[in-house]
């Protein structure tokens, strides 16, 4: 089922936005013939890119300077708190699962090249609301935002 979640609702883009999906043709028969989208875990993106789902420096910065909740937690040290706090965030990474798609009014010579094998492959066209009506049948629950690219180690939310 879709569902909006409250910290991708800004990010949920306009129904009619144009999203690509592009593949080669084996992983595209693997859709066909199962029925289903393969979600997998942010933490398999690792190898192309060692930030992908991680907070920006700044926020784990801020996050051991003052973590959230020191509420019933006296006996633990600052140090152990943190570390906690890290522990969890990382433990998210694992539970995400993501379906990754390219948002473009047009092809992509880029995303072909990146996502089709020696020149074959296929390229899924839907819309926003195309995809999330799509998963509304499902019983997990998927949600849906643009994703923001930003410098880990430059990017601060509190000025975006």
């Amino acid at each position: 089922m879709y569902e909006s979640h409250p910290e991708l609702l800004a990010r949920q883009p306009p129904d009619e936005t144009v999203l690509w999906r592009y593949m080669d043709t084996a992983k595209f028969f693997a859709i066909v013939e199962s029925k289903t989208l393969f979600f997998p875990r942010v933490t398999t993106f690792q190898q192309q890119d060692p930030f992908e789902g991680h907070p920006p420096r700044a926020f784990i910065n801020r996050l051991k300077a003052n973590p959230p909740s020191m509420v019933g937690q006296e006996t633990r040290s600052h140090e152990e708190l943190i570390k906690g706090d890290l522990e969890n965030l990382a433990g998210l990474r694992r539970l995400v699962c993501v379906s990754c798609w390219h948002a473009n009014v047009g092809e992509s010579a880029a995303m072909w090249s990146l996502y089709s094998s020696a020149g074959e492959g296929i390229a899924l066209r839907t819309t926003f609301a195309g995809l999330r009506d799509a998963v509304r049948g499902t019983e997990k629950s998927v949600s849906g935002g643009l994703v923001q690219y930003v410098d880990f180690d430059k990017y601060d939310e509190r000025f975006n």
